[in-house]
């Protein structure tokens, strides 16, 4: 009998997968039989009552098979992230296999199925349909026909597709269906003709693609690229299974110089200075610099609270990593001014049994930034500048379900063409403050 640790990407592999805890130790003392492997198909494991999880490295002794062999105990980063665990810890029916969260118990997504490496524009239908990680399950068949349908020069069926299959197609296996569509012409994309002038060719055939193993580009959360071999112009690929874009991060606006003049000089300040921050500072920060250049675009809550010194965001940090699930009075924990802003922007009571009392305030102050920048013109020529960096490097295609099929949309956020809105997002809340650094949203 042997021990064995993770290798591929399973339960308790993010740090935002903490949450799961609580659902693992509930069905550990139910007796719960856990599938194991980053599919749930290396075997099955029952852990003995009465132990519980607190690490990804925890080691849980029961009994179970992987691979085909029995075994006593395993780490629990190699349980199975099933979809009955991520819909219990949401609060839905733990059967729900429609649920948009269940779509991550399938492997379909690029840098799952596609080799690391690059390849020609001319095979990536083949990479597609003749991949042998999508021919070894019923949902990457049903991906491997939606692929032929495109090269035949129709928009795939989605609507009769399993339901439990349907977000996970639409969300992950329609970022590489969305390239295909454009390769072949039947994506809309009405700037198409003008993207392959600014990429430097007439068609795609000898244009290179790459759908990285795990994402490194400048953008962050694109993930794959197109090349002009011959001239290394290289347009990152992002998309997403809905109406907004898949949000880049801040810190991949990478400013050329010949921006770096008066009229941007504000926007540059800024936004050089929350890439240089952490996800936990970034608000506080953003705000201090709004008060001394666009005070006005502030909610007169935040204006009087006035800066957030270094100690303050010290003491706000400490207050994030109080317990959650315990009733905090926020209004016994925090400095008066910050009480103010909170009862501004939350509507929560003054107790919540998830929210910290200094993710409330990260909360807030990142609301009140996003709602300056987006809504109150504090950044007058954020947008513009974005818009000119981004159609140097980068397209949004959308795999959205339209009647009876999966359609495709391509946009190209281009400064002359004046197309796409270009926006200041973030992903973190008042449970999670440090769950995401500042973004921007492409719509």
């Amino acid at each position: 009998m042997r021990f064995y640790e993770i290798r591929e990407a399973t339960l308790f592999k993010k740090s935002s997968d903490i949450k799961y805890q609580d659902v693992v130790n509930q069905l550990i003392d139910q007796g719960q039989t856990f599938a194991l492997g980053p599919n749930g198909q290396d075997g099955t494991f029952v852990a003995n009552k009465g132990q519980t999880v607190s690490s990804n490295t925890q080691v849980l002794y029961g009994t179970g098979t992987l691979n085909g062999e029995e075994i006593t105990q395993v780490k629990a980063n190699l349980l199975f992230k099933s979809p009955q665990i991520i819909n219990t810890a949401a609060g839905r029916d733990p059967s729900d296999v429609s649920s948009s969260s269940a779509k991550e118990a399938y492997v379909v997504k690029p840098s799952q199925i596609f080799k690391d490496e690059k390849f020609s524009a001319a095979q990536v239908f083949s990479e597609v349909i003749d991949n042998p990680t999508l021919q070894q399950s019923e949902i990457g068949m049903a991906i491997i026909e939606m692929a032929k349908t495109i090269q035949q020069g129709s928009n795939p069926n989605f609507k009769d597709l399993p339901k439990e299959f349907q977000p996970a197609i639409r969300d992950y296996a329609g970022e590489y269906l969305g390239v295909l569509a454009l390769i072949k012409g039947t994506a809309n994309f009405p700037t198409r003709d003008k993207w392959l002038q600014h990429l430097g060719v007439n068609a795609l055939d000898d244009i290179m693609i790459y759908f990285p193993p795990e994402s490194n580009n400048p953008l962050g959360d694109s993930e794959g690229y197109f090349q002009n071999a011959e001239t290394g112009n290289v347009i990152l690929i992002s998309s997403k299974g809905g109406k907004k874009g898949a949000p880049p991060s801040l810190s991949g606006l990478k400013i050329p110089e010949n921006l770096r003049t008066p009229k941007y000089q504000k926007e540059i300040e800024i936004i050089e200075k929350l890439q240089q921050s952490s996800a936990v500072r970034q608000p506080f920060e953003g705000i201090n610099l709004l008060l001394q250049y666009a005070p006005d675009s502030l909610h007169p809550a935040i204006r009087e609270a006035g800066p957030v010194t270094d100690q303050d965001m010290v003491e706000l940090q400490s207050l994030m990593n109080k317990r959650k699930y315990e009733k905090i009075d926020y209004g016994n924990e925090l400095d008066s001014r910050f009480v103010s802003v909170v009862d501004t922007f939350l509507d929560y009571d003054r107790t919540n049994d998830r929210a910290t009392p200094g993710g409330m305030v990260h909360y807030s102050y990142n609301k009140a930034l996003i709602e300056a920048v987006n809504k109150n013109n504090a950044l007058p020529n954020f947008e513009p500048m974005a818009r000119e960096i981004l159609q140097q490097n980068f397209i949004q295609i959308f795999a959205r379900p339209k009647g009876m099929d999966l359609e495709f949309d391509v946009l190209w956020p281009n400064k002359d063409l004046a197309t796409g809105k270009i926006e200041l997002y973030s992903k973190s809340s008042s449970t999670d403050p440090g769950k995401g650094k500042l973004s921007f949203s492409v719509t």
